[in-house]
């Protein structure tokens, strides 16, 4: 229990005495007044208290009265006022109209009432103050954040549960082309582009930090980052989302792209007759020297493998054409890509290979070689980045929304690792898994674009490192 400064007031002594004495011996600091104007004496000149105890029927200045004048003295002063049966409907009316916190009626049949009520009503006052304290805080801490988000040249929004915007920078204004982001009494609506991928990353389950890629107008491409904010209680409290230019990203895949198709085109021919020379090279000696049979077939494998290599990256540039897509059979089209994939990546990679999809898959309207290179891409990747002890997980499910989901997981990855160096230096095998990786990343991003879907990238709470990609189902 809370000592508690209070002021009790009442015409008829013998009653007033009896209030204080008992409070006191609750521990509480008790000031009494016979009326309401030294009552309200009182409250000027030895306030604040945090409770008033008034009886309601006095001559002069009524409790009702002395209620209404403490109020304006000190707004978060707490009423408790007393009654007699035949004004009980004046206590109701205070209670409802004026701001008193509680009533009791006359005679109490124990006095405890009367300290349970002070109770009850100091501890509201504290809660009051302290929900006030944090509200300035909170005013003060936003009107410092606008000054920062006014000085920063990063597209920053925030908006809560309800869809009301928290804070805004001027860049974000600028990007939505919405001038009055803050104006509470405007229904706000994010560009549809947006309120897509808004839904989109709920489908994910509201992931950490997660990135997408968004066209915008003016051939420019961002790079959108969401993040959720957690309320007081521990759930969702609403979204922040930032904008980052891309285009300078971007031009580097294109350009990687580009050079390695270019590259695979310009060596194809020659690299052909070189391995078509080593063919007739290890038919003449096969029957004279075994051993340069031997090396001349690993020098041939080597070149097959690093070829293959070349044009598998380059090899989707043959199927783009959008007239090639069709409705494509999901449950049948991952059974055949589970055989493939894990054929394909078998002998390279020592990791382990899960498959994770629903029962039941829709049909989906795509083109299958580019769905088939884009997941190979992605796979690629996680694998090139994952560690000893990796397990890399391909997961396709639907949604409510009617879209079909394609995930890849990766349980250790290097990608959000620093990479250990000796001497200064990164480990060689590392320097070429990073660049196969990206060169990947960029090939998938590409094939997605044209399938007319996004990536979204982020880190689970268990460290994962995830991508995922959606597709509309038929």
């Amino acid at each position: 229990m809370s000592a508690e400064k209070l002021l009790v007031v009442d015409d008829n002594p013998a009653f007033l005495d009896l209030m204080v004495h008992h409070l006191q011996r609750k521990g509480h600091q008790v000031d009494s007044a016979l009326d309401g104007k030294q009552g309200l004496h009182a409250l000027q000149s030895s306030g604040p208290f945090n409770v008033l105890v008034t009886d309601l029927m006095m001559p002069g200045m009524s409790g009702l009265e002395l209620l209404r004048y403490a109020k304006k003295l000190d707004p978060l002063l707490e009423v408790i006022v007393i009654t007699a049966a035949p004004s009980l409907e004046m206590a109701i009316s205070a209670l409802r109209e004026d701001g008193a916190f509680d009533y009791l009626t006359k005679p109490l049949e124990i006095m405890g009432e009367l300290s349970l009520a002070v109770e009850r009503a100091g501890e509201h006052r504290r809660l009051k103050i302290e929900k006030e304290v944090l509200r300035r805080r909170l005013i003060q801490g936003a009107d410092k954040l606008r000054v920062v988000l006014t000085n920063t040249s990063n597209a920053i929004l925030a908006v809560d549960n309800e869809g009301q915007v928290i804070v805004a920078s001027a860049d974000i204004a600028r990007h939505l082309a919405i001038h009055d982001l803050e104006d509470s009494d405007k229904e706000f609506r994010l560009p549809e582009r947006l309120a897509g991928l808004i839904s989109q990353w709920r489908a994910l389950g509201c992931p950490k930090s997660a990135n997408v890629e968004v066209d915008w107008p003016e051939d420019k491409t961002q790079i959108m980052s969401i993040s959720p904010m957690q309320s007081d209680i521990g759930n969702s409290g609403g979204w922040v989302l930032t904008l980052h230019d891309a285009a300078t990203q971007k031009r580097i895949e294109s350009f990687i792209i580009r050079n390695l198709i270019s590259l695979g085109e310009k060596v194809k021919q020659p690299v052909f007759m070189a391995k078509s020379i080593l063919d007739d090279l290890e038919n003449l000696i096969s029957s004279n020297g075994a051993q340069v049979a031997e090396k001349v077939t690993a020098i041939k494998d080597y070149i097959e493998r690093e070829v293959a290599y070349t044009f598998d990256l380059g090899a989707f540039e043959y199927n783009l054409d959008p007239d090639n897509s069709t409705k494509v059979p999901l449950a049948i089209f991952m059974s055949k890509e589970n055989e493939r994939l894990i054929r394909d990546f078998h002998e390279g990679y020592q990791h382990e290979i899960h498959w994770n999809t629903d029962e039941e898959l829709p049909f989906v309207e795509v083109n299958s070689q580019q769905l088939h290179y884009a997941l190979k891409h992605l796979l690629h990747r996680a694998l090139d980045m994952g560690r000893g002890s990796s397990t890399t997980t391909i997961t396709c499910r639907g949604d409510q929304s009617d879209r079909v989901w394609f995930q890849i997981s990766n349980s250790d990855s290097t990608i959000y690792q620093p990479i250990e160096k000796t001497n200064g230096q990164y480990y060689r095998e590392d320097e070429g898994k990073i660049e196969r990786s990206e060169i990947h990343l960029a090939f998938a991003k590409y094939l997605l674009l044209r399938l007319e879907s996004r990536l979204w990238s982020w880190r689970s709470d268990k460290q994962e490192a995830l991508v995922a990609f959606c597709l509309p189902a038929n």
